[in-house]
């Protein structure tokens, strides 16, 4: 491959990289999203699924923060006998603990 070939590749694989934003980036915005709405939600099972969603999102960046907002979807799903959100809570928690390496309390 010629010296003009490598050059025009480095050159395209440099624009592209950078014009890919970071995946952090990219779950944050997610994340900033549904904070967004959560204010606005009111107490019942779409809350719980909204809780467990922001728990999904900070599970690779922030585990610990993402099982906060899993323990909190627990204990309104357990509130309003949610049987599937409590399922899903303790999915979200159990994501979170376990990337954490909280292995004990991930089961």
């Amino acid at each position: 491959m010629s010296i003009s070939v490598r050059m025009l590749l480095c050159v395209f694989f440099s624009v592209v990289l950078a014009a890919m934003p970071a995946k952090g980036q990219v779950i944050q915005a997610r994340i900033d999203s549904l904070l967004q709405v959560l204010p606005k939600a009111k107490d019942d099972t779409a809350k719980v699924r909204l809780l467990c969603s922001i728990s999904r999102e900070y599970f690779e960046i922030l585990p610990a923060k993402g099982a906060e907002y899993g323990q909190q979807a627990l204990t309104l799903a357990d509130e309003l006998d949610y049987k599937y959100g409590r399922m899903m809570a303790h999915n979200a928690i159990g994501r979170c603990e376990a990337i954490g390496t909280n292995f004990a309390s991930a089961l």
